[in-house]
């Protein structure tokens, strides 16, 4: 069968289940509206049923069972996971798990509110008006480090270098140590009125930069300044410093390094993306204030946006931007209502609004929409999207979302897409029958793709030969009129030479004719004025022999 007989099969097949489906959802609406209006709604009181059954399968996987749950002392506990693995958190330490019931290690402390961060391979656990950092890595407590001040920020790169704000009494300290807890540079921010906000070490381990508040002026100044972390490289700047970025009446509270080496600078104005070399490679103007900010895979930027600013042209509230470390806007996913939670990994993103969670992978593509019957205190992707650690006060347990699938705005927003896909598909199948059919009324359709191209191939290379052969003939040609002309030149010169010669003989025999004529013209004329004086003489001696005579 040919490929034409094929589509108008395929077009029959679709068209027959397009019937069908039409037949079924006529005939459910049909039974429905009869149920309502005659049996006194049994169909309906049977949906609502089965309703509620779903809610009470929900309710009871989100309670989970003992191999993949766990229940928690108290409120409060942090998480980070790492694929099937994950850490939890907690003010007494932590544990690190292979999987719901397997501890790998754990370390313990006392900390009043302890923070969680992840890198790389890393994590660090900071007591926030504290006075103690740790690291770990995967196969454990990895170096600590203790401060004079209490921690207000602190920060890691992929090789586990850390950064550590403190204050003490009106002091700011800045402090970068290595991945064995060494420490390799600080400086104290002493300067009234110029607060350190945040900091970030770049994954090359050669500089890091912090955002600060600049009060000292009539307005505020928001400054990002860049160090050289080992002192052999910053000795030829002032306290190592090489490059700063300022801007006026803006706040930088957060700044973060992606994996291309570009810095991302977050104020309550703009993005800035700036280079290693300290220098702004671009900006983003923002429309509305960023309720959430967050970064995938080391990637991509993740800005949940909130309320407009004012006389700005803005989203609408709810609108989540990924954004690339070149500040290109690569998609957008709009929620129902305004965000109220954001966690990026490695994996993808999880978005919240109160209640109802949205699972995107990397690059912002939906994949999953899940109404919880409580309140969730974290939502975390673990080595897929589909596998989602669900956190309360209570317990942490992990669902497998296609357990717990809803009909929801993301599998309406997939349909829409695969429409979509399907009106494209349709075109190009139109369009490849219109060419086929074209072929056929031309007879220009071949039966063998590849004979048809090495024909063309040796049609090519014949017309590329007649070419050169019918160059060469006219060069030839050329060559030969050329020649043919240069002759014709010179039997024409000689020609016209000749020419000239006679006529110059010619010119010559004239004048000489012309001076014969002349003369004999001259002789006739002195013959006749002879003859005439002769017979004037004759005639005046008769004259005289008469009056003689006489």
């Amino acid at each position: 069968m040919d490929e034409t007989g094929k589509r108008k099969d395929g077009n029959k097949k679709y068209l027959i289940m397009l019937f069908l489906f039409a037949l079924i959802v006529g005939g459910s609406c049909g039974l429905y509206y009869v149920d309502t209006f005659y049996g006194e709604g049994k169909i309906n009181t049977i949906l609502s049923s089965l309703q509620e059954r779903k809610k009470e399968q929900i309710g009871a996987a989100e309670e989970g069972t003992d191999k993949n749950r766990i229940d928690l002392s108290s409120g409060g506990t942090l998480f980070s996971t790492k694929g099937k693995k994950f850490l939890m958190c907690t003010k007494d330490g932590v544990k690190y798990m292979n999987a719901m019931g397997d501890q790998k290690w754990n370390d313990t402390f006392t900390m009043t509110a302890p923070t969680l961060i992840e890198e790389g391979h890393y994590w660090a656990v900071g007591d926030l008006s504290g006075k103690v950092v740790k690291v770990y890595s995967e196969e454990g407590p990895l170096y600590s480090v203790q401060s004079a001040g209490n921690v207000l920020y602190f920060a890691l790169n992929r090789n586990g270098y850390l950064g550590v704000i403190t204050k003490e009494k009106e002091i700011y300290t800045v402090m970068i140590y290595n991945n064995e807890g060494v420490q390799l540079t600080g400086r104290q921010e002493g300067e009234k009125g110029v607060y350190p906000f945040s900091l970030d070490i770049s994954d090359d381990n050669r500089v890091f930069a912090i955002s600060y508040l600049d009060t000292t002026d009539v307005e505020p100044i928001g400054r990002v300044n860049f160090f050289f972390v080992n002192e052999s490289e910053g000795k030829n700047f002032t306290e190592s410093m090489f490059s700063a970025i300022i801007r006026k009446n803006e706040l930088i509270p957060k700044v973060f390094y992606l994996d291309n080496g570009n810095l991302i600078a977050a104020s309550d104005k703009a993005l800035y993306g700036i280079g290693s070399d300290g220098k702004e490679r671009w900006t983003i103007e923002l429309t509305n204030h960023i309720d959430y900010i967050g970064v995938e895979k080391k990637k991509y930027i993740v800005v949940a946006y909130g309320g407009a600013i004012s006389g700005q042209n803005s989203r609408k509230e709810g609108n989540v931007s990924w954004i690339n470390s070149d500040g290109k806007e690569i998609i957008n996913f709009q929620a129902k209502d305004g965000i109220t939670y954001l966690n990026c990994n490695n994996t993808g993103t999880v978005i919240g609004c109160n209640k109802t969670y949205y699972g995107l992978k990397i690059g912002g593509r939906p994949f999953w929409e899940y109404t919880a019957t409580k309140d969730m205190t974290d939502v975390l992707l673990m080595e897929n999207v589909n596998n989602v650690l669900f956190v309360t006060n209570n317990n942490a347990v992990i669902l497998n979302m296609d357990t717990v699938s809803q009909d929801t705005t993301v599998k309406e927003e997939k349909e829409n897409k695969q429409n979509t896909e399907k009106v494209i598909r349709k075109q190009k199948e139109d369009e490849n029958t219109e060419e086929d059919e074209t072929q056929e009324n031309t007879g220009e359709e071949t039966k063998d793709d590849q004979n048809s191209e090495n024909q063309q191939n040796s049609d090519e290379q014949n017309e590329e030969s007649k070419e050169k052969e019918e160059k060469q003939k006219e060069q030839d040609k050329n060559t030969e009129s050329n020649e043919d002309t240069e002759n014709n030149k010179d039997k024409q010169k000689q020609e016209n030479e000749v020419e000239k010669k006679k006529e110059t003989e010619e010119d010559k025999k004239k004048t000489e004719t012309n001076e014969d004529s002349k003369q004999d013209e001259k002789k006739e004329t002195n013959k006749n004025n002879k003859q005439d004086n002769n017979k004037e003489t004759e005639k005046d001696t008769k004259q005289e022999e008469n009056k003689k005579t006489q």
